[in-house]
């Protein structure tokens, strides 16, 4: 049986799913796909939530920056989505990593913008936002509210999602969340790479904080040197939550770097479904890396902006970015559009040295509830019950 929170009884979920036969294959792989190898002190570093290090302590920067971050995982015999899975094993990858994406401008949101993220008190911040995501039908950016998003584009349950396709489907969940008064930046998922500038701006005036949601993809495989380059310069962007996506047929988080070398936490390990506090499992990544060369192109960015003056900076290094290239991979539109959070809009692929986009589908909202707000103790949501407990961080 599922337990909420609070230790009631919310519906069935099984005991043992496909995912409990997975796990003992795919867990004992974890140790060699993130390794966690040392690092060299020559070369400067990049962590997204961390900043910059040069010279002695790389490694130990690196794994207490990596620390900070939120990971998600693959998780099973949670209740069953519509089409009857208990797991997203096989297929969740960039869902989880989308989600690792979106907490990490949580993370910075609830640290009122800060680029480097405290340790103070940040196991206590990640456990609380950690309840968002939750395996439970009525948890605001769980993977049941990701896969109906995703279903209302017409994807069907359990099967994996492009970059696009898990993009749109959380930052769905997003606006919906925070429409209903939830504790999270207005989220603006833009379409065909245009950033709706004089929207934003104005967002940002009265106070607001924005997310940027952007899936891209760079090129054709293997990616060009200078689509390599505006990766590795995005990871260096201040407003810059990581990427999702880039590698093949699978989805990882990519959080830093040194040099051409991408530092990456890989969702693909097997957790028992979150479902209460005491099913969290583990909210800590190992790292691996990867030479950015060998990344697929297919990814999600997102950019966290927490004032008028972050977008100016964010503006400068983006024009920098885009000059790489002939055509700017993502460009600033003049007009203010009627729906400024909106998902109801395409996105768009790029190919280098390509003027006409492909596009992809479309988007939708819906409501949630606000486990987050300090008065919480238990939010409806369509008939479902979200319990939040009253103490504890």
């Amino acid at each position: 049986m599922q337990m909420s929170l609070s230790g009631n009884v919310v519906e069935s979920a099984p005991s043992c799913d496909a995912g409990s036969l997975f796990k003992w294959w795919l867990n004992p792989t974890r140790a060699f796909r993130t390794p966690n190898r040392p690092l060299k002190n020559g070369t400067p570093v990049v962590v997204v939530g961390s900043g910059s290090h040069s010279g002695e302590g790389t490694t130990a920067f690196v794994r207490a920056g990596m620390k900070r971050l939120l990971y998600f995982s693959y998780r099973n015999c949670f209740p069953p989505l519509p089409n009857g899975s208990t797991t997203d094993t096989r297929w969740g990858c960039l869902v989880r990593t989308t989600q690792m994406l979106i907490g990490t401008s949580l993370l910075r949101y609830h640290c009122k913008g800060a680029c480097v993220l405290p340790e103070a008190d940040n196991a206590a911040l990640k456990k609380r936002i950690s309840r968002l995501f939750m395996d439970v039908p009525s948890a605001p950016l769980g993977i049941h509210r990701a896969e109906e998003e995703a279903h209302k584009n017409g994807v069907k349950y359990a099967s994996m999602l492009s970059p696009t396709e898990a993009g749109m489907a959380m930052a769905a969940a997003l606006m919906a969340y925070h429409a209903q008064g939830g504790d999270v930046p207005l989220t603006f998922s833009c379409e065909d790479r245009s950033i709706d500038e004089p929207a934003v701006m104005a967002k940002l005036s009265e106070g607001q904080h924005v997310l940027l949601i952007i899936p891209v993809v760079l090129g054709i495989a293997p990616m060009s040197c200078k689509y390599e380059r505006m990766m590795l310069k995005f990871l260096d962007m201040k407003a810059c939550c990581g990427i999702a996506g880039g590698f093949k047929q699978a989805s990882l988080y990519m959080f830093g770097h040194q040099g051409r070398k991408v530092f990456f936490m890989d969702p693909h390990y097997i957790q028992s479904a979150y479902i209460s506090d005491k099913t969290v499992g583990t909210l800590d990544g190992a790292r691996g890396d990867l030479t950015a060369s060998k990344m697929d192109p297919c990814m999600v960015l997102g950019f966290y902006l927490h004032a008028p003056e972050d977008y100016r900076v964010f503006v400068d290094e983006l024009n920098a970015i885009n000059s790489i290239v002939v055509f700017p991979l993502i460009s600033f539109s003049g007009k203010l559009k009627e729906k400024t959070t909106s998902c109801d809009e395409s996105v768009v692929s790029v190919e280098e040295n390509e003027e006409s986009p492909v596009r992809h589908g479309k988007g939708e909202q819906r409501s949630c509830p606000n486990p987050l707000a300090a008065n919480a103790g238990r939010a409806e949501d369509s008939g479902s019950t979200f319990a939040v407990p009253q103490s504890g961080p």
